[in-house]
């Protein structure tokens, strides 16, 4: 193939898509996204020739069709939408998407308007009249059981029961609650949508892990906060009164019941590992969750790659934090491996230095012996009066 589109004619109409031949894979042999898409939907549209066909409309198709195609070798680009006056009806886009056989087709893709039903415990769509797609659920306490996901045939493939069930992800992680799927289908997106996993967590784990990391899908979710290693009064005082009886929990041995899944064990870890350090700063409290903590990290090891590499900076810490050598050294090798596939990480990965070169030096934290009531040798105390030396 030359790389063009083929088409049956000139008219570019709803449902032509489906008779186009597959064109080439993306360059590097990738798919194409739709982040990427939304990405060429910022550029500026190329005037094109409008549908003859209905009188130069696109009928029963609303305003905002978008056609994708490659031209002839040139970057994924917009390269036609409907003439003014197309009738406003089911909102549709048209997105490029990978096929089995490797290549790249059309598919439509809906935007639903979703609404939430509480008294009828649904959400529920009516893309076209007399099509309804429907998700059900039940709530028992703080689980919430997705129970059905249903499309019309009609609609099948074009994203709805998808957009569906993130509409319930979204409105049950403000809670939160623990999210129960009852249908194959929700599993289904789960496995999909790794991130949003952490909603099978028990609430109170969910509240830990949106507390460090903000709510799943939000802006602040995947990024890295300065919250984390600020000293900041307020924010010990605020995850005191929040979690407070959820650490003095965890500092006795329990909440392993979290540890079902990868994002519970990091909430846990979370707790032992740098809510204590927050909440008892400078009291031998602020320590006293490190080997639970490292305990936790070690079970977690073959589930972590499970978690995001942001994530999996927290299930490390607990090995930064032993006054171990052997774990120090893991400490340095997975750090190394994280700010490989990470850039941000590179800051974390030279703190994991740090520390390793002074438990190889002291084999101890110097710093940590006057809060745990540890004589200093002349040379640690020569060692604390450096800059940074107390990390």
């Amino acid at each position: 193939m030359d790389g063009r589109v083929r088409r049956p004619g000139r008219c570019r109409r709803l449902g032509a898509h489906r008779r186009l031949q597959p064109v080439p894979a993306a360059p590097g042999g990738g798919d194409v996204s739709e982040g990427a898409v939304r990405h060429l939907d910022a550029r500026r549209p190329r005037a094109s020739r409008p549908c003859e066909e209905n009188g130069g409309t696109f009928a029963g198709v609303g305003p905002d069709l978008l056609l994708l195609r490659k031209h002839r070798g040139r970057p994924w680009r917009r390269c036609g939408q409907p003439a003014a006056g197309a009738v406003a009806s089911p909102r549709v886009r048209l997105l490029v998407a990978s096929t089995r056989q490797g290549g790249l087709s059309w598919r439509r893709i809906l935007n639903l308007v979703i609404q939430h039903l509480p008294d009828a415990r649904c959400f529920l769509a009516q893309p076209q009249p007399g099509l309804h797609c429907r998700l059900d659920y039940e709530r028992h306490g703080e689980q919430l059981i997705i129970t059905h996901t249903g499309v019309p045939a009609q609609l099948t493939g074009q994203g709805a029961a998808a957009q569906l069930v993130e509409a319930a992800a979204r409105w049950l992680a403000e809670f939160p609650l623990q999210l129960v799927p009852g249908c194959s289908y929700v599993r289904h997106w789960l496995l999909r949508h790794p991130r949003w996993q952490r909603l099978l967590t028990p609430a109170p784990a969910q509240r830990v892990l949106n507390e460090w990391f903000g709510l799943p899908g939000s802006e602040q979710d995947g990024q890295v906060q300065m919250k984390w290693f600020k000293k900041d009064a307020a924010f010990d005082a605020a995850l005191r009164e929040r979690f407070g009886p959820v650490i003095d929990q965890a500092l006795q041995g329990g909440l392993r019941e979290w540890d079902s899944t990868a994002w519970g064990a990091l909430a846990r870890i979370l707790v032992l590992d740098q809510f204590t350090r927050n909440v008892h700063r400078d009291t031998p409290t602020s320590f006293a969750g490190d080997a639970l903590a490292l305990e936790a990290s070690m079970a977690l090891q073959p589930r972590a790659s499970e978690l995001g590499p942001l994530e999996r900076w927290f299930v490390a810490m607990p090995f930064e934090h032993a006054e171990d050598l052997a774990m120090q050294d893991r400490s340095v090798a997975t750090f190394e491996a994280l700010a490989a596939e990470d850039p941000r990480l590179k800051d974390a990965l030279a703190y994991a230095y740090k520390h390793r070169d002074v438990i190889e030096r002291f084999g101890r934290f110097p710093h940590r012996n006057e809060i745990l009531g540890r004589a200093s040798t002349p040379e640690e105390l020569e060692f604390l009066k450096q800059p940074g030396s107390r990390f």
